[in-house]
């Protein structure tokens, strides 16, 4: 929907968006609360969403392009996309730069100002143990 009668632009950025397959797990979505994954695979196409809550999003996504295009490293290596089994299940995930020289992975983020007075960061740090595991399998 667009209950703020947002330009088309704005819009067609949002569009994309991710849709779930089966047994197969994004590095975010298992973040989430299980019922959460469960409830929004199960009902996946009857999910509102309105332009007006993806503003963060492209913000983000943004921000990320902008750092991505000004890494010049010989040693680093931008948009990483990893898969790894495991059981019957694929888990994905895509982390922003990993520096081969120092064993480094960077993931960056975007966020409001009550995540950093409240110190919410425990999905952070989780996402990136995720991401570092990734780099050992």
């Amino acid at each position: 929907t667009n209950k703020l009668n947002l330009p088309e632009s704005i819009v067609n950025s949002c569009k994309e968006g991710y849709e779930p397959v089966r047994n197969r797990f994004s590095v975010t979505e298992l973040l989430k609360p299980t019922q959460e994954i469960l409830l929004s695979r199960k009902y996946w196409n009857e999910i509102e969403v309105d332009v007006s809550d993806c503003i963060n999003t492209l913000f983000g996504t943004a921000v990320h392009k902008v750092l991505e295009d000004n890494t010049d490293n010989p040693d680093v290596e931008t948009e990483i996309k990893m898969e790894i089994p495991y059981k019957q299940y694929v888990i994905v995930g895509k982390f922003d730069r990993r520096n081969l020289k120092e064993q480094l992975i960077e993931d960056y983020k975007t966020c409001t100002v009550s995540k950093i007075t409240k110190q919410k960061f425990d999905d952070d740090y989780k996402q990136g143990m995720m991401y570092a595991w990734f780099t050992y399998m």
